[in-house]
């Protein structure tokens, strides 16, 4: 589900939470307004691919291939929360342009498409979306007023991104945070597709009809796929990882 155009160290055994200890942000803003107390849903994935990427680096559109497992993970996810306060963007319906605004009365805001780690250049890293020039760019995300409780990065590699000093690591967890988000889930390597279908189909039934804790939701969704037939070894369930307040919201 995403692309790394550099050659990369195998990443470190995962927990299941890892907290802001240690990293300093420090561009983090408040919230552009309160959070309400209903729970809005935005889901945004599989994107059509049709037009060239204009960024540094040798990845480009006819590179990224649609993503069944994407389209079959929000339908899912759609099922679970309900037609209520929600709002989908999928296919052509994809673009930064239409759900921007959204983001900032959003509860929960859930991509579930290609990430592309620049590692070279950080700044070039992005989450896959249609529309020409489409794609959401690593430093335009703090520049969204989010309120979400969580942003789930169903995507590869958000976990990951360049250290700098007195920063920590620069990637897309904590420019969301950055951008105001409680809490963000991101991942540590190249996830597979069908897999993490079936994982976040776990994640959101285990948070229940109020679509709240989520650290617990996201343990026991990788137990579930631990004791799996199917998806029992840790390359599948261990990359997805939570960052942010920790609260049990």
């Amino acid at each position: 589900m995403g692309i790394v155009p550099s050659d990369v160290d195998k990443p470190a055994l995962p927990i299941n939470i890892r907290p802001l200890e240690g990293q300093k942000l420090t561009h983090l803003k408040a919230p552009a307004q309160q959070r309400d107390t209903a729970r809005t849903v935005l889901l945004v994935g599989n994107p059509t691919f049709s037009q060239p990427v204009d960024l540094a680096g040798p990845q480009n559109r006819a590179e990224l291939v649609p993503l069944a497992g994407a389209q079959r993970e929000l339908e899912r996810i759609q099922q679970i929360v309900g037609p209520s306060n929600l709002s989908v963007y999928t296919g052509v319906a994809a673009r930064k342009d239409r759900f921007l605004e959204q983001m900032r009365r959003t509860t929960i805001a859930h991509f579930a498409t290609h990430g592309v780690l620049n590692e070279r250049y950080p700044w070039a890293s992005y989450i896959a979306l249609a529309g020409k020039n489409g794609n959401l760019l690593l430093d335009e995300i703090p520049l969204i007023p989010i309120t979400a409780d969580l942003v789930v990065l169903s995507a590869c590699d958000t976990s990951r991104g360049r250290i700098l000093a007195g920063e920590g690591v620069w990637g897309f967890q904590s420019q969301f945070l950055s951008a105001g988000a409680r809490n963000v889930i991101g991942t540590l390597w190249r996830v597979d597709d069908e897999s993490t279908a079936d994982f976040m189909e776990d994640f959101y039934r285990e948070m229940g009809p109020e679509l709240k804790n989520n650290a617990n939701a996201l343990r026991a969704a990788k137990l579930k796929l631990l004791h799996s037939d199917k998806w029992h070894h840790p390359y599948y369930w261990a990359p997805f990882v939570l960052y942010g307040q920790l609260s049990s919201k």
